[in-house]
């Protein structure tokens, strides 16, 4: 690229940040300075803090991953509970020969498990499970914005579902916090507050406590139903240790997928007083102080105790219908559960890791390349504020045929950028990337997709390329399995038009 179109670039990179700053849309709910509007506007600052993007409106095709807690009560009786345990521990050896106990988890309730050697090859193992006295299961839709549902002391109010996003209010009226740190005329006698402050963290120096382990996780969190998360305390090799969240959520897309998701959520008062306190990006400090500025105390209180509200932010692998949350009560049992005696030979691995049976009838759909020329599509996913770049996707359409690990394959090459203006910017080998979300890691469909980062210019502009693909043809052999024969090849020039995400 020549020196002058190099500073050309580097001038319209800035511009479009500018851009950026200036063109705040204002989201399709209220047109009034609602709380509601300072609570989106709060999600999305706070979403593009942590993540650093811009995320363009969800280009692929959903994606259905099917989960096996989402069609069943979370609340479990003491014999499910039991039978479950048993059926999913087993013993294995490592490399150098010892033993290992190993549990695959399907109680999403907090629990752990114990065992105790009693001679070679037998132990005695016992359970401690913690069952909510309740569960309060919520549907949520398009059509029920601003609508609040309550359960246990929580008020949970749905602040918008736009494309793959969902926003909810989270407000507990069960505790209160001291929020007088966050006030401007506060002086601070002690220590700093961190950016952690009041939310509850199991500190490493603090006294061992099983019940501890069995609380929730986070409890504003929301996650996928079926959620946990293991632990192991080095004093204790012989006890698993299993939390989960007290918020679930089972995300229903537009064709009727089971989707996947990512999510946060931010305790809204201590966050916006610490964005506005630290914040090291100075082109989104502006947006924080404005919120601040905005915002109007709804609760009055001397000592400025307050009932916590939490905003919290799922994105999800496909276009949403409604979001089904499930809250688990504070309130639990705890049932104690004699796994009775546990003999390793009969309880060994058998070598299969999990359910490795294959879908009998797989939904392949074998294309021609030619097919292929109209099909493969070409679109921008996000837009990187710090390196003023935006991530560009090329991929195939959603079948069986890019769900496997096979090696599919599509590139982009010989890059190069039309500005409204006619001006040509030669980009060459663009950087290839791994789009973000860890709600993407791991997919067949996405490791299939052909992701660069490419420099921003003067939108509208126009990308030029030439797509390069290799696409897998099934099919039956004469065992009745699918087979791969054959490769559709090809290779063809491309343009799509780019503009800035709405923000």
């Amino acid at each position: 690229m020549k020196p002058e179109s190099i500073i050309v670039l580097c001038l319209y990179a800035l511009l479009i940040i500018a851009l950026i700053a200036a063109c705040v849309s204002v989201p399709k709910i209220e047109e009034d300075n609602s709380q509601d509007k300072i609570f989106l506007d709060f999600a999305k600052y706070e979403d593009l803090y942590r993540s650093g993007v811009i995320y363009y409106p969800w280009v692929f095709d959903n994606i259905d991953s099917p989960n096996p807690f989402s069609n069943e009560k979370i609340k479990l009786n003491q014999n499910e509970i039991k039978k479950r345990i048993l059926k999913n521990i087993f013993f294995e050896e490592d490399y150098d020969g010892n033993l290992k106990i190993n549990y695959n988890a399907q109680i999403p309730l907090p629990h752990y498990i114990s065992f105790n050697k009693i001679k070679e090859n037998i132990y005695k193992a016992e359970a401690l499970a913690a069952v909510p006295q309740s569960v309060g299961d919520f549907e949520f839709t398009v059509n029920q914005i601003g609508i609040t549902k309550s359960f246990d002391n929580l008020h949970i109010k749905l602040l918008e579902i736009k494309d793959n996003e969902a926003v909810f209010f989270i407000r507990d009226m069960g505790i209160k916090y001291d929020y007088s740190y966050t006030k401007d005329d506060y002086i601070d006698d002690e220590n700093e507050e961190d950016e952690n402050s009041n939310e509850t963290e199991t500190k490493a120096d603090e006294e061992f406590s099983y019940d501890k382990m069995l609380e929730y996780e986070r409890k504003y969190d929301i996650s996928r139903r079926g959620y946990r998360l293991s632990y192991r305390v080095n004093e204790k090799p012989n006890e698993l240790f299993y939390k989960t969240n007290k918020i679930h959520a089972v995300v229903h897309g537009t064709g009727g997928e089971d989707l996947n998701f990512e999510s946060f959520s931010a305790d809204f008062r201590h966050y916006l007083w610490y964005r506005n306190t630290d914040m090291p990006y100075p082109w989104l400090a502006e947006y924080f102080y404005d919120i601040k500025e905005r915002y109007i105390e709804a609760e009055n209180d001397e000592k400025n105790e307050y009932h916590p509200f939490f905003i919290a932010k799922l994105r999800a692998a496909g276009k949403i219908k409604s979001v089904s949350l499930s809250v688990l009560s504070d309130t639990v049992k705890k049932h104690k559960i004699d796994l009775g005696l546990l003999n390793v030979e009969q309880n060994k691995r058998d070598g299969q890791n999990g359910n490795t049976e294959r879908q009998k009838e797989p939904a392949y759909q074998n294309y021609t390349a030619e097919e292929l020329e109209q099909k493969i599509k070409i679109e921008p996913y996000s837009l990187h504020i710090a390196n003023k770049q935006i991530t560009l996707s090329a991929f195939f359409p959603l079948t069986a045929n890019t769900q496997d690990f096979s090696d599919t394959s599509i590139s982009l090459n010989d890059i190069r950028l039309i500005d409204q203006y006619g001006n040509l910017y030669e980009i060459g080998e663009a950087e290839r990337i791994n789009i973000e979300g860890i709600l993407l890691i791991n997919n067949p469909y996405i490791r299939h997709t052909a992701s660069y980062s490419i420099p921003i210019v003067e939108t509208p502009f126009t990308v030029l390329c030439n797509v390069e693909f290799s696409y897998p043809i099934y099919k039956k052999n004469e065992d009745g399995d699918f087979v791969i024969t054959e490769y559709a090849d090809g290779e063809y020039p491309a343009e799509t038009e780019v503009n800035l995400p709405e923000f």
